[in-house]
Order: structure tokens, then sequence, then C-alpha cells
């Protein structure tokens, strides 16, 4: 089934109405695994983020897949859980290594409590999250998400180490965001059926249908980084730019430029240009010349064609339309004019 940007149709509520009982669940085990009754600032800390929201498409992905099988008790409230709070602690550790000021709208924690605070915190929610996946009662489901939370470090890590450099090409940048993010929304996906008596066929279609529906999300927060309404999205835009983040639009902008250009560019990551706007400004006219959106929405429509045929062993479940819509949702988030 081919598709494209432009296809993008969905709203996410209808997934959102039909998980809506589960969801509740998960958000008060979120809530009650987030509060901490002896260390008041730590509740506020945690809490704070949790009821900041968010979509909770990991959630409602552990949800759906683990609908499509026979299910067994509550283990996969637990996980939607479990992955909704790695998925959170992420976050504390990310905005302080990214020195953020804003996440969802709000101010981050490290810029209210110090980065100290919010370093704790997130390792307190990953406790947390390794105590719900063990009650959980699945050896091979805790296997692989301490798999993913080390994968995830790993990934910050590496983008750490190559802040700036210009040589990072389109398939290390696959690989970090694969680590990163697409692993989490992976493992999300199969978990559901791992607990549930899913067959090898169908757990494998789950983890390669989440994978593909992670890399699409991060590379379109990486393109939105650079064109996003902020009234929208809330993000800080340029950001990445400014941090020396080297991401899809300025590897496919290296890769074509000219020479005068491309020294254009490497001046921009390096900070020559100290005046964010005009940094911004001056990229998105080279990214304009060299037809970088249309590279990012020919890359995102591969992303969603692979995720759908990464689907079609499961289109015997009606839940694999839910699935879809969450891929629909997700792209049309993303879509560039």
């Amino acid at each position: 089934m081919k598709s494209s940007v432009s296809d993008a149709r969905s709203s996410i509520e209808p997934m959102k109405s039909w998980v809506a009982s589960d969801l509740q669940r998960v958000e008060a085990l979120l809530l009650a695994h987030g509060s901490n009754d002896l260390t008041p600032l730590l509740s506020t800390v945690t809490t704070r983020l949790i009821n900041a929201g968010g979509k909770r498409i990991r959630a409602m992905l552990t949800i759906i897949s683990a609908d499509m099988f026979l299910k067994c008790g509550d283990a996969h409230i637990l996980l939607a859980s479990a992955i909704e709070l790695m998925h959170t602690a992420t976050l504390l550790h990310d905005d302080v290594i990214d020195e953020s000021s804003c996440r969802r709208g709000e101010k981050t924690a490290h810029l209210l409590w110090g980065n100290k605070v919010s370093i704790l915190s997130g390792d307190y929610l990953l406790a947390q999250s390794f105590q719900l996946m063990i009650k959980a009662g699945s050896l091979d489901v805790l296997e692989l998400l301490m798999g993913v939370a080390a994968s995830i470090s790993k990934a910050e890590v590496w983008q750490l180490a190559n802040l700036r450099d210009t040589r990072v090409g389109e398939h290390q940048y696959l690989e970090v965001i694969k680590n990163k993010t697409a692993l989490l929304f992976s493992a999300a996906c199969r978990v559901g059926g791992m607990i549930n008596g899913a067959t090898a066929i169908e757990i494998n279609a789950l983890g390669n249908f989440g994978l593909h529906l992670g890399i699409l999300f991060q590379v379109i927060d990486d393109v939105l980084d650079y064109r996003a309404d902020t009234a929208t999205y809330d993000k800080e835009i340029g950001k990445d730019l400014s941090e020396g983040k080297v991401t899809l639009p300025l590897i496919i902008a290296l890769n074509r430029a000219t020479d005068p250009d491309k020294d254009v560019l490497v001046s921009l990551i390096n900070g020559s240009v100290s005046e964010s706007d005009l940094r911004l400004k001056i990229a998105l006219q080279l990214f304009e010349k060299y037809a970088v959106f249309e590279y990012c929405n020919d890359f995102m429509t591969r992303c969603l064609d692979s995720a759908l045929e990464a689907l079609e062993p499961l289109r015997k479940y009606e839940e694999s339309m839910m699935l879809e819509e969450v891929l629909f949702d997700t792209i049309q988030r993303g879509r560039i004019q």
C-alpha cells in the first residue's frame, strides 16, 4: 500500500476512545508510581510532568497490540505504564542535557528545581518503571525493555560525542534515532503480543511496525525543530542547530550544497552566527535552495509505507486498523506543505 505525506488524514481521538478505560488505569498507575509521600519535592517534580500529559502514544501501542490477542490479567496495563514512566524519565534527563527551557508548554524541571533534582527524579521514575516490568511477570519482556533502556543511553552519549560533526551521515543518524527513539516504540508494540500468546511472526510484525513508526516520529520531530509553529507544538525552534545537533535536514543540506554554501552551513553549526533568528533564517534559505524538506517528505513517505507493509501479517485483527490510525496521526503532525 503506497501512500504519501499528503495522504495523512487522521485524528488520534478515535484510538483514545477505543482504549479509554485502559488509558485511565495507566494514568492512575503513573500518578501512583510518580509520587512519594516521604519526599514531597520528588512528587512535585514527577507528577507535574506526568500531569502535563502528552498523547500517551507508547501506552496506546501496548494496549492496542495486547487487544489483538487473548489478554491475560493486567500485564498490559503494567507494561504500558512502565514504558510511559521510562519515556518520562528520559524527558527529565534530556531537558538537563539539552538545557531546554520548555516542555509541553511549561517550564522544564531543571529550570525550576535545578539539574540535580531533575536527574534524580528521572532516576526515580526509571526505578518505578523497572518495578512495574517485574510485576508484569515476563523475563523475556524485562530483558527486551532493559535492552531498550541501554540503547537509549548509548545513543544519547553518541549524539553528545558527535555534536557539530559535519561528517555524520544519514546512516549514522538513522542508527542514533533507531536506538534513541524507535526501539521504545517497537518494544511498546512487541510486549502486547509477547504477554498474550502471539506467534513469533506476529510479534515481529508488531515490532517492525513500531520501529518504522518510531523512526518516522523522530524524523518529524527533527524537521519540526526547523519548521514548527510554536503556538501549536510548544517547541523551541532552531534549538537543534544552536546545539550543534546534526539531524536529517542538516545532513541533506550538507550533502547537496556547493562548497561555498557548505562552508556557510558549517559556520552556522559552529556558532559563528550568534543571533539565533538570523542563524535559523540562513539555514532555512539554504534548505529551500537544496530542496531539503522535499527530501524529508519523501523519507517520511517511505517510513509510512514500510510501517503499513509491516502490518500485513496482522490484517486479520481489527486492532490493526487502530495501529494504522496511530501511524496516520503521527504523519499528519509532520506534514510539510
